[in-house]
């Protein structure tokens, strides 16, 4: 908040006209959560049980035969180049228009098999505020990676945070086992470690969820 009042305040010498009031997110568990994977995993995982009928090959092949049997951590075993050959296998032939009905349809449907949750209610409440606030301030916001509030989102920081005039980096802390998932460095996803032992030398705040979130997924009825 001083930082923004900061900018949006014309008296000070630190001011940014609004076309120069730019915010930049990452995704998975920035915005919303990715434990036990990535939501998108768990989507091309119901796409292969969704479409085995059309594929009986798959009952004996690897990394799909152990979707089928529910082994989800044998599947991603293969690492990225697994998820790849999935996504390839369960989206191609696919129109812009015919996957748009799809993921739609899933959405609205499909439940995070921990919390029994929709996957649009696993966004975090303080960060539907943070948009909002940035908005109603003059920013224009951007999801700018396509996953991982890690390490793999440092030079996104280092570039955000390196050029003239006031700048902000902000990383979210994965430390509230009881509300969400405890993680960082050890993690098999989402590791955070250069992140957590730079962050304080280049400036930027570490948000810790289980002490700084009064809440963290949006209130339902």
């Amino acid at each position: 908040m001083d930082y923004v009042e900061t900018i949006t305040d014309k008296q000070s010498p630190d001011y940014i006209e609004p076309s120069g009031r730019i915010a930049v997110f990452d995704n998975d568990s920035t915005l919303w959560a990715e434990q036990p994977v990535y939501f998108q995993a768990l989507f091309i995982f119901d796409r292969i049980r969704e479409l085995a009928p059309h594929h009986p090959e798959w009952k004996d092949k690897e990394p799909f035969a152990s979707v089928l049997k529910g082994n989800t951590k044998t599947a991603l075993a293969g690492g990225e180049h697994a998820l790849i050959e999935m996504a390839m296998a369960t989206h191609a032939g696919t129109t812009t228009e015919e996957f748009e009905q799809i993921v739609t349809n899933w959405i609205t449907t499909a439940r995070h098999p921990k919390t029994g949750k929709l996957y649009t209610e696993m966004v975090y409440q303080p960060m539907l505020e943070l948009l909002d606030y940035l908005r109603e301030n003059g920013f224009k916001t951007y999801i700018v990676s396509g996953g991982g509030n890690s390490d793999g989102d440092f030079q996104m920081l280092e570039w955000t945070t390196a050029g003239e005039g006031p700048r902000l980096g902000i990383y979210i802390h994965h430390d509230d086992a009881e509300r969400e998932w405890a993680y960082d460095r050890d993690s098999h996803i989402g590791q955070l470690k250069r992140g957590l032992d730079k962050a304080p030398d280049c400036g930027w705040i570490v948000v810790s969820m289980k002490t700084d979130w009064a809440s963290i997924y949006p209130a339902t009825t």
